[in-house]
């Protein structure tokens, strides 16, 4: 029974940065891994943290208080409210942040989070800021695309974002 699969700890406790504590309800829920990165979103913390795969060392990415009205900005400033889901393509991180109706963007390589879809709860289609959702969650890249649940409409969408080339 069973197959030669290797498990590692990555010992969050250990490796964070002082006077942190990923803990419940603050652990890790939602995971994406980019190259030798595991990015992590801790829900009811409002973070987005790093670890390091090779070193196991932890970088907060994103400020560490939830916010009700989420902050754009260089990753060390931007603030998230709940986020409960998170993609990988086209060189960033897509996130759901539920509660604020935000789909944010983290583009890994010029570390600034910015909203691609922001809105009071409604139930619109529409391009960006003109958009209306209720409830963004659970979420997957196919091609181009990005798919996410809009729980409180029961709906599933589909975001194109505009990659740069």
């Amino acid at each position: 029974l069973g197959d030669s699969s290797v498990i590692t700890k990555y010992d969050l406790q250990s490796k964070q940065p002082a006077g942190k504590f990923l803990t419940p309800p603050h652990a890790a829920y939602r995971m994406v891994v980019v190259d030798n990165t595991i990015f992590c979103a801790a829900m009811a913390a409002g973070l987005i943290f790093a670890v390091d795969k090779k070193t196991g060392d932890v970088t907060e990415i994103t400020d560490a208080r939830p916010v009700p009205f989420p902050l754009d900005g260089q990753f060390g400033d931007a603030s998230f409210f709940n986020p409960v889901s998170l993609i990988a393509t086209g060189g960033s991180l897509y996130v759901a942040d539920y509660p604020a109706n935000d789909i944010r963007k983290m583009e890994l390589s010029t570390t600034t989070a910015s909203t691609v879809i922001n809105s009071s709860p409604g139930n619109k289609d529409g391009v960006g800021i003109q958009a209306q959702i209720n409830g963004p969650f659970g979420m997957a890249a196919v091609g181009d695309s990005i798919f996410f649940a809009d729980v409180k409409n029961r709906a599933i969408r589909k975001l194109t974002p505009v990659f740069q080339r």
